[in-house]
């Protein structure tokens, strides 16, 4: 495992720590001694989306602040964990405390979020590219001169005309870039919160302690493990950004359908997961919030296991089209999932709702997740040369399918603020009114992204047929 795949491994256990269970559980708690507990989880969520898209957006005005911002965001999360040691540590008033868990601690954590996952597909990819050309030098697709023209290059636009000039359509078999990714994010998350589970049954100080020491040592880590030599070209971290242009009426038209597509999965993904998480401190501790974060994870890793066997092997056409049934499939599990976690509601019943909860996510986590990056990425902001439908289709761009997700996402919360004083004219707790509002969106994106799903799904021979390399003859 060379540099990246380690500091991200780690960052993945300290964001399980800080972001999914000690962020939120502070927030709650400083809030619930006031009488608010709600209202501070709302605060939270909302200044994190905020912190999250601001830091986003400063870091993609060019590269070098895109790469400064990547490599330096561990250090927002060792800030954020030494303010969570300083809480447990003196005694604040019941006022700082709920100031810092739903303003400061949440503009650290979604600070890193956005200075970091801005820039981390296009790092990755460059990772996964160097990868790919090992493989092809060593099935003698390409001569060592080729090998060392592509694997020295800066990745900028043209290396995806060179590539297909010397390679065409050889390809090697070698995993997906996500299935690697998203496997080593579900361990680190199951990891983190067997962490969680140690250090409260283990001892009598207040258990976010630890786990803010803990969460310090990880990011601390991870912020000075060097960059690997290989991903640099002159000195300079070397990335594989790309979008389509803004302006023409192709790149537009795939600009807005990547948009819609990333944007509906976004906004399905932190609905059902903010209301989860309403429910399981609102019913319970940090246990119940472990339980329903393992669970997910679990089936995380399962539900993948399972689709690939039953994919078996497909070609490329015939996979495409299994892969969109499964993405429309999952869809409607999500709406099942959603109604019957809000039919729980109607006497708290811990146990159905973690049956809604699992079918939702192994659909979100399990089935769609991977799909949703070739999708909205492979698809419309970052197809492969090959299926370019004009030249020059693409330019180079910092993190745009995660810049367009914030931005779905702060928008979408402006829905929550408008939504929240409506509590004073209905029959609802602030927590239960919340939940619902919070499925209720879960269902019309989940309904939207299988209505996206059957309207403007591509097949790769769809792709060729549109590409300016194949044209209609």
């Amino acid at each position: 495992m060379d540099s990246e795949p380690k500091r991200r491994f780690v960052l993945r256990l300290v964001t399980s720590l800080l972001t999914r269970i000690i962020g939120p559980v502070f927030a709650w708690n400083a809030w619930d001694a006031l009488g608010w507990g709600a209202l501070g989880l709302l605060l939270y969520a909302i200044v994190h989306t905020i912190a999250k898209w601001t830091l986003a957006n400063i870091a993609k005005r060019n590269p070098q602040i895109a790469n400064i911002a990547y490599r330096h965001a561990p250090a927002a999360l060792c800030v954020a964990s030494i303010a969570c040691i300083a809480s447990q540590s003196f005694d604040p008033s019941p006022l700082q405390l709920a100031l810092f868990s739903a303003i400061a601690l949440p503009i650290l954590l979604g600070g890193y979020e956005g200075a970091y996952w801005v820039s981390f597909h296009g790092v990755d990819a460059v990772r996964f590219e160097l990868r790919t050309l090992d493989l092809h030098r060593q099935e003698a697709n390409i001569s060592e001169g080729q090998y060392e023209r592509l694997e020295k290059h800066p990745m900028t636009l043209d290396y995806d005309r060179i590539k297909w000039e010397i390679l065409g359509e050889k390809k090697v078999d070698l995993p997906p870039r996500e299935d690697d990714f998203l496997n080593k994010e579900i361990i680190a998350t199951i990891a983190a919160c067997i962490l969680i589970i140690l250090v409260t049954e283990g001892s009598s100080v207040d258990w976010k302690f630890y786990a803010g020491v803990i969460a310090f040592i990880l990011a601390g880590a991870a912020w000075h493990i060097p960059i690997d030599q290989s991903m640099l070209h002159d000195g300079t971290l070397r990335r594989k950004d790309r979008a389509p242009l803004s302006n023409g009426e192709t790149g537009l038209r795939h600009r807005l359908l990547g948009k819609s597509i990333t944007g509906a999965y976004g906004m399905m993904q932190i609905s059902v997961t903010w209301a989860m998480r309403f429910f399981a401190l609102s019913t319970g501790d940090v246990s119940h919030l472990v339980v329903f974060i393992t669970i997910a994870e679990v089936l995380g890793w399962c539900a993948p296991k399972l689709i690939k066997r039953i994919r078996g092997k497909r070609g490329e056409q015939q996979e495409s089209e299994f892969d969109q049934q499964v993405w429309n499939l999952a869809h409607l599990f999500v709406v099942l999932g959603a109604l019957i976690m809000g039919y729980s509601m109607r006497d708290y019943n811990v146990a159905i709702f973690i049956i809604g909860w699992a079918l939702a996510q192994s659909a979100i986590r399990g089935a769609t997740r991977g799909l949703e990056l070739k999708f909205a990425n492979r698809q419309y902001l970052s197809p492969r040369y090959e299926h370019w439908p004009e030249p020059n289709f693409l330019i180079e761009e910092v993190g745009i399918r995660e810049r367009m997700k914030f931005s779905q996402q702060l928008m979408y919360v402006g829905v929550w603020i408008i939504c929240y004083p409506l509590l004073l004219l209905l029959p609802f707790s602030e927590t239960d009114w919340m939940i619902y509002v919070l499925l209720f969106w879960t269902i019309v994106m989940a309904l939207t992204g299988f209505r996206l799903g059957q309207q403007i799904w591509l097949h790769p021979q769809d792709l060729r047929k549109d590409s300016f390399l194949h044209p209609i003859q």
